[in-house]
């Protein structure tokens, strides 16, 4: 009987020790994002995270970008919009939020989302990738002269596909 009773608490133990954390999960997923491109097997781990902490804005944000990767845009917001209503502050979740709004044709809500993470991070290394996807909302909306000055804000702050935007759009 001491032998059924100790095998029985190290089975336990061993089983609590292997169940892994909400933090576990979303490091798995949030590699499978980022160094493999897995998106599918990111947004099963970010799901286990989410199911032990539901207020993870960072497992809401990853599981967002996942979903705008497989085109699952309607789902993707759901996700971005859940992330920055916990994290009103997040430049990634905004940032991803108003590519994917992009992507949608929905120009007015990504020139919206860009001018605030431009206002979060005016100084950012990923200024000028936002600075010229925001010229590409206004551009595809009608405003060339803002696209245009925008391209050019985005050039001189490093991006290389501004300029041959400016040379495609602005002369």
């Amino acid at each position: 009987m001491k032998k059924i009773l100790c095998s029985a608490f190290l089975l336990l133990t061993l089983t609590a020790f292997s169940q892994k954390t909400y933090q576990e999960y979303y490091n798995l997923g949030h590699a499978k994002l980022d160094f493999n491109q897995d998106y599918k097997g990111a947004i099963q781990d970010l799901n286990k995270a989410i199911e032990l902490k539901s207020d993870y804005f960072e497992a809401f944000r990853d599981r967002g970008i996942c979903k705008s990767e497989l085109k699952d845009y309607k789902g993707a917001l759901e996700d971005l919009d859940k992330a920055i209503e916990l994290n009103t502050n997040d430049y990634t979740a905004i940032v991803s939020r108003a590519n994917t709004k992009l992507k949608t044709k929905d120009y007015p809500g990504a020139l919206e989302d860009y001018n605030k993470a431009l206002e979060l991070k005016p100084g950012s290394y990923k200024m000028a990738e936002t600075l010229n996807n925001k010229a590409l909302a206004k551009f595809e909306s009608g405003d060339k002269t803002g696209a245009c000055e925008d391209w050019n804000k985005a050039g001189k702050a490093g991006n290389a596909d501004a300029y041959a935007n400016i040379k495609k759009h602005c002369k």
